[in-house]
């Protein structure tokens, strides 16, 4: 059983007999509150992993979550709130190179890249900074360079 949500309105969660689920619920629900509950209460996400545990899932939702802190830590240090804070080229490299050096390491110090030297991470800004100036440019994204970067 999950403990009550961040609300001053009412969350209703619907499992029908054969697993279908729908979840309903009213605007007070306050999702930045729940989002970091989520990643910070076991209370919260124990039930959560307890579930993937039981359809074999565990892993991918431990991973889940751990990249989701990182992605939450990262827009903390870099001063990102939302969409629009990311808007200039620069910043949205230099935000999806964190996010790539810092998989995994939920437990680093703020600001930390996982132990990257400055020249790896600042290597993969620029090649960053050259696929999102293609999309931006309406250039497309040549996918095979892409698929080396990430591999």
């Amino acid at each position: 059983k999950l403990p009550s949500l961040p609300s001053t309105g009412s969350v209703a969660v619907h499992i029908g007999d054969m697993g279908q689920t729908s979840i309903s619920y009213d605007s007070q629900v306050d999702m930045a509150d729940l989002g970091n509950r989520l990643l910070d209460d076991e209370a919260m996400y124990g039930p959560i992993v307890e579930l993937a545990n039981m359809l074999n899932l565990e892993e991918a939702v431990a991973r889940l979550l751990s990249f989701a802190r990182v992605v939450r830590r990262i827009m903390r240090t870099e001063g990102v709130e939302g969409p629009n804070h990311i808007i200039p080229a620069e910043r949205m490299a230099r935000f999806g190179a964190r996010c790539m050096l810092e998989i995994g390491t939920d437990s680093a110090p703020n600001g930390a890249v996982n132990g990257c030297d400055g020249q790896r991470a600042a290597k993969l800004e620029s090649k960053l900074l050259d696929f999102v100036r293609q999309a931006v440019d309406a250039k497309g994204i040549d996918v095979s360079k892409m698929t080396r970067l990430l591999w």
